[in-house]
């Protein structure tokens, strides 16, 4: 062997046994060192399962009675999003959080996103009086629960096609001056009566406080 590499293995072994005896000592060989922490056991950061006080301080707690909503009895005075629930024998409370929050719900196909998650809020939010906008890929939302919204609660549904757009519901903002018009006669009014009526319009919801729009609740399936 050549005397020019005797000092480097010589310092190579001087390296090891260092980087050994430095584990040994500190004892970073293993995860042992960061258990029997507070949260997680150490080794998840500072995640955790909220107690029973926090659950109760964030969420609101409302009966989720359907069967009383849809005959317009004990219906929810606020509004928000249902994240949980909670069951004591027969009653079955949603955790309500009211804050103006945003909420991401994934998961894999079949494990309960539109049954358990989405059903229950669109319920909520038909009971509360919330007006929303629901993208309905499959068309299950229109087929169940545009249904429910229109026949239990009394909203305006509309749905827009995105695929096949001809097969939307339309609207005319115009429809409502043209029947006030032209009434039995079917004629549509001049222009000078159309401006009449927008004036008398505006002036009626200024004096009432509230828009017309906002008399009742809506809701928009895509």
């Amino acid at each position: 062997m050549p005397e020019s590499v005797t000092p480097l293995i010589a310092v190579g072994v001087v390296i090891v046994l260092f980087i050994v005896l430095l584990s040994a000592l500190t004892n970073n060989c293993s995860l042992n060192g960061i258990k029997s922490k507070t949260v997680g056991d150490g080794q998840h950061g500072t995640a955790r399962w909220a107690t029973a006080q926090e659950v109760k301080k964030t969420f609101a707690t409302v009966p989720f009675d359907v069967t009383s909503w849809r005959e317009g009895k004990n219906l929810p005075k606020g509004q928000g999003l249902i994240l949980g629930s909670t069951q004591r024998g027969k009653q079955l409370d949603a955790l309500v959080d009211r804050d103006d929050v945003h909420c991401l719900m994934i998961g894999a196909s079949g494990v309960g996103k539109t049954a358990f998650f989405l059903y229950p809020n669109l319920e909520f939010a038909c009971a509360s009086g919330m007006s929303y906008v629901a993208l309905d890929t499959k068309g299950d939302l229109s087929r169940n629960y545009g249904t429910i919204a229109k026949k239990y609660y009394g909203y305006h549904v509309s749905v827009i096609d995105l695929r096949n757009p001809t097969r939307s519901q339309s609207a005319n903002a115009h429809q409502p001056l043209y029947g006030h018009c032209a009434g039995a006669s079917g004629q549509p009014c001049s222009a000078g009566e159309s401006r009449k009526i927008r004036k008398n319009s505006r002036q009626n919801h200024r004096q009432s406080g509230r828009r017309r729009s906002g008399s009742r609740a809506e809701c928009v399936l895509l």
